[in-house]
């Protein structure tokens, strides 16, 4: 049994459709902290979903998984080193 998995690795992980966003740190799939994930639910970057209870004023905020991979691939960099 191994101890020491990678989260980022473990199929539980990668496909996922929705991912809670992290506590502290960083996200085990993209790296991402939470700060980052909440500036860009409220421009509109991402997607996200809070779920809670009737008359609860807190929830457990999603993220779409779908909707990060497509905001890191809008801002792919074609970085082609030039040959002298």
């Amino acid at each position: 049994m191994q101890t020491n998995m990678n989260p980022s690795t473990h199929p539980a992980v990668t496909s996922s459709e929705w991912m809670r966003l992290p506590s502290r740190g960083q996200d085990p799939i993209f790296g991402l902290s939470r700060p980052w994930y909440y500036a860009a639910i409220k421009s509109g970057a991402i997607r996200s979903s809070c779920l809670r209870r009737p008359g609860a004023l807190t929830g457990v905020r999603l993220v779409s998984v779908a909707s990060v991979r497509e905001y890191i691939e809008a801002h792919v960099e074609n970085t082609r080193k030039v040959s002298p």
